[in-house]
């Protein structure tokens, strides 16, 4: 019995320590390695949603994923946030109807939010953060300092200092300038004259002050302290907030000192009507009802300092940018200026009068508004629209969102048109007031917008008379949220959680491309697991190091220009007998995109595999099974082992596919195998010979194992079928819906071959099609992102990145990239590709990514392409397309981009 109680002691300690030891793993899986990570990252300034256990982000993104993809689109072609709705993010679009409501802010139900923390110390009590009786005193006397006639006054003072930038403009002229910089220079100066009597040096050391506690506040944005807990332990944020908080208070004092000596001293007769010497005047008042404190004094400046200077500063940053861009609406406004100025200084009357000018701004402002953000609070319970809202809720609307509504600007929201303001706001806006608050509304309306607008306009017009302006080919397109929107350099990288695996997600393209490019072996693939290593097993397409070197060097024998000339003949048949099936959908609708995949599964069994579509029928059949679990289980998180206990029915289901995959693929080879043992001599050069090839190889440095044949298989079958299906679906819709780029194409087509067969000489030739392939994989990549892993601590850029950390690259992303490809990004544009490559891309390598890049290039990307051009080519001879009624815009992504609905096109004869 002793025995017994014994070994029932050191069977219940061992599964206690067993239990205990897979606990601590667990938890150093799920919580201590995501928690170490993401504050390793955060210190590096890299944000993005937190980690939460167990999941990650992964049921965030799987909600967006739905909603943005749960109903059709119309055929625009901006799927980058549809189809990665996570790192595109998007705002909230509020009713212009109910953003009216609360910004008129009749009844007082809607103050504004109470300042703190940094934001407290950066901007105090001032006009744009008061309320009450206080916020209407200094109101009045804002409106005294910037009213009318008083800014009539300012013009000459707003032109010397617009004469003083061009003046060190000179030695620019025929090279690049950063004028955003200079901007900053323009406005800190203007509103020293204008507003304190003063010049840019007497309020330098200010300035500089406010743009440190700018950054610091912005930093802190969104990072919350428990109350209280700064008395007793204090970031290094906070004391240096706390010194530039002292330092700022103290230098304005000293700006208002030396004011009043001049008055005691008799330099000057009194305080003066500018806006220091107003606040002067009334910080001395002794009527209590007029009377400002010190501080609101200080506050009040300081607010002009920040927030006067970088709403003018973006303002002018951003319209020179998108007339350097936009050189037409550059010449209308330069001819307007000379018409009213000639060259001479602008008035104050032609300033008013500029019409071209006042659209170009307000279209700039619409696109880029200085302040993103407008938040108020709920005083007490109210009923809004059909909300009732409780007490003490904070309401934040998005002005970005409204200035970018389709519903309200029309489809070309997104598009720099001037002439939308051309019969004024109200009528551009479509009667909604709310829709354009580029300055706020109702009551709270900036008090500085007339200012802000008329030292714009004497820029631009003083600048548009001496310069012509091209955007140089140095400048990176980053807009940034830094209270306003500003122009900043580099792209935004962060951080996501797919369950307790961070992800990375890269935009930057020299971090992208030195990733892809991997020449310290520090960026392997990612290794595949559960479904998708069911789908896709150890093949090229996944395997690493001296295996994926093998297979490489397999793979490019069998696909080299030379054997790629020897498959046409092959490919040609197949799309000889997709069209003889045509025959009979002539004049009516056919849908192309399942007729694509049974072409293409075709082509791939004759010039790989040395056999036809039926017999590898049902390995396409089981792939296509097994990519719908893959797709449908991409987001869920399951714990490792959990499978050997309790197995889901896509469990059960993928383990049955991927065996009926293995059986049918062991098949093919042991059948190609006898016909070699049957006596036909040696093996064909095919993909599957070489690959049984490798497989009877005695050298252990080129041998491959069975399993490594059909994963081979696999990867060839699914892949090749898929990319070239949906490259070709996604070309015959956008060719469908331009038929002018049809009939060039087939006109180019004619041109070569007439009414003959094709020859690969001609398909080499095909400029006009590779244009609109080019553009077509552009629009829609077949494979939308790249994952990469990091192998160990590595120094990407500036970040130190941590091992076993995955990398996200959107090929999306980049592809619909306006600051590389323009504004008009979404559009299909196949001339955007005349050149090459490199000239589309300004000479960034790594922003069309259709099929990888670096050494994991798609081995298959010119089988895939000449395919492609061939299928296109003869269907061009033959017929005319047009998309049909019943077609539904709907893109997807199960692995590949695919039309959810497929492809219905109407088919006309040539014949």
């Amino acid at each position: 019995m002793a025995m017994v109680g014994a070994l029932i002691i050191f069977i219940s300690s061992s599964l206690c320590l067993f239990l205990l030891r897979n606990l601590g793993r667990f938890l150093h899986k799920v919580w201590w390695t995501p928690t170490r990570i993401q504050n390793m990252m955060s210190l590096q300034g890299i944000k993005g949603l937190p980690y939460r256990f167990p999941h990650g982000n992964t049921k965030v993104i799987s909600d967006m994923r739905a909603q943005s993809m749960g109903k059709p689109m119309e055929i625009m072609h901006d799927l980058f946030p549809r189809i990665q709705p996570h790192v595109y993010s998007w705002t909230q679009i509020y009713e212009p109807e109910l953003i009216k409501e609360i910004l008129n802010n009749r009844e007082g139900a809607y103050p504004k939010m109470d300042m703190e923390g940094y934001a407290k110390k950066l901007l105090g009590e001032a006009l744009i953060t008061n309320e009450g009786e206080k916020w209407a005193k200094i109101r009045k006397l804002a409106n005294h300092t910037f009213h009318a006639e008083s800014l009539k006054g300012m013009v000459p003072e707003m032109s010397a200092s617009v004469e003083t930038m061009l003046e060190r403009w000179r030695q620019f002229e025929g090279e690049e300038i950063d004028v955003f910089k200079e901007f900053g220079s323009l406005t800190t100066e203007v509103i020293s004259r204008t507003a304190f009597g003063s010049s840019f040096l007497e309020g330098k050391h200010i300035f500089e002050m406010v743009a440190k506690l700018t950054a610091v506040t912005v930093r802190n944005a969104y990072n919350v302290r428990l109350p209280g807990i700064s008395t007793i332990l204090k970031t290094h944020d906070e004391i240096e907030a706390e010194k530039l908080e002292r330092g700022i208070k103290t230098s304005i004092l000293d700006l208002v000192k030396k004011r009043e000596d001049r008055v005691k001293n008799g330099q000057v007769d009194n305080l003066g009507s500018d806006y220091l010497g107003q606040l002067i005047k009334v910080a001395q008042d002794s009527d209590k009802n007029k009377n400002i404190s010190l501080e609101q004094m200080v506050d009040e400046i300081k607010a002009l300092y920040g927030a006067g200077h970088l709403t003018t500063t973006n303002l002018l940053a951003w319209t020179v940018f998108l007339l350097a861009i936009h050189t037409d609406w550059q010449e209308k406004a330069r001819k307007e200026v000379l018409q009213f100025f000639g060259h001479k200084s602008p008035t104050s009357d032609g300033i008013a009068r500029l019409k071209s000018m006042n659209m170009i701004i307000n279209e700039s402002l619409r696109l880029y508004p200085p302040v993103l953000t407008v938040t108020r609070k709920v005083e007490r319970e109210v009923k809004l629209g059909n909300l009732n809202l409780p007490a003490n809720i904070n309401i934040f609307i998005s002005i970005l969102a409204l200035h970018h509504n389709p519903q309200i600007w029309g489809n070309d929201v997104h598009h720099f048109k001037p002439e939308r303001f051309a019969e004024g706001v109200t009528k551009a806006t479509k009667n909604n007031a709310a829709a354009f608050v580029p300055f706020g509304m109702g009551p709270r309306t900036c008090v500085g917008l007339n200012f802000t607008t008329n030292e714009a306009k004497i820029a631009l017009s003083m600048i548009l008379q001496r310069y012509k302006f091209t955007l140089s080919p140095n400048y990176v397109h980053n807009p940034a949220d830094i209270f306003i929107l500003t122009p900043k350099n580099g792209v935004q990288t962060f951080l996501n959680w797919y369950g307790p695996q961070a992800q990375l997600v890269v935009t930057e393209s020299e971090l992208i491309k030195e990733i892809l490019n991997n020449r310290n072996e520090a960026y392997p693939k990612i290794d595949l697991e559960g479904y998708a290593k069911k789908l896709l097993g150890d093949g090229l397409s996944s395997t690493k190091g001296e295996k994926w070197v093998k297979l490489r060097k397999l793979a490019n024998h069998v696909f080299h220009a030379e054997s790629l000339k020897s498959m046409l003949p092959a490919m040609i048949t197949s799309t000889e007998i997709m069209l003889e099936r045509w025959r009979v959908y002539e004049g009516k609708e056919i849908e192309v995109f399942e007729e694509f995949r049974l072409l293409t599964s075709e082509v791939i069994s004759k010039t790989a595999f040395g056999s036809s579509y039926l017999e590898g029928k049902s390995i396409f059949e089981m792939l296509t099974k097994l990519t719908m679990i893959v797709s449908r289980n991409a987001q869920k998180i399951r714990f490792p082992g959990i499978s050997q206990f309790v197995k889901s029915d896509d469990d059960i289901e993928s383990e049955k596919l991927e065996q009926g995959i293995r059986d049918c693929a062991v098949n093919i080879i042991k059948r190609r195998q006898q016909v070699k043992g049957g006596g036909n001599g040696s093996l064909e050069s095919d993909f599957l010979g070489k690959l049984i090839e490798a497989n009877h190889e005695i050298d252990k440095n080129k041998w491959i194992s069975e399993e490594d044949m059909v994963d081979e298989c696999k990867t060839l079958y699914f892949a090749g079928n898929d990319t070239t299906t949906s490259l070709l679906g996604w070309t015959i819709l956008l060719l469908a819906t331009h038929k002018d780029w049809q009939e060039k194409a087939r006109n180019e087509v004619i041109e070569f071959f007439g009414q003959t067969s094709i020859n690969s000489d001609g398909i080499a030739r095909l400029r006009v099609i590779n244009m609109i392939i080019e553009e077509s994989i552009r629009l829609y990549p077949p494979v939308p992102f790249i994952k990469r892993k990091v192998a160990k601590e590595v120094k990407l850029g500036k970040l130190m990145v941590p091992p076993h950390m995955e990398l996200y690259i959107s090929a999306l992303a980049l592809h619909h990239d306006p600051q590389i490809w323009g504004e008009d990004v979404h559009l299909f544009r196949p001339e955007r590709f005349a050149a090459r490559v490199a000239t589309a891309t300004k000479g960034t390598a790594v922003a069309f990514l259709p099929f990888g890049f670096g050494p994991r290039t798609c081995v298959g990307l010119s089988f895939a392409i000449v395919e492609a051009k061939i299928a296109l080519s003869i269907i061009l001879q033959r017929y005319t397309f047009t998309l049909s009624p019943t077609y539904v815009h709907s893109p997807i992504r199960l692995f590949m981009v695919q039309p959810q609905r497929g492809v219905q096109v109407i088919l006309h004869s040539l014949e």
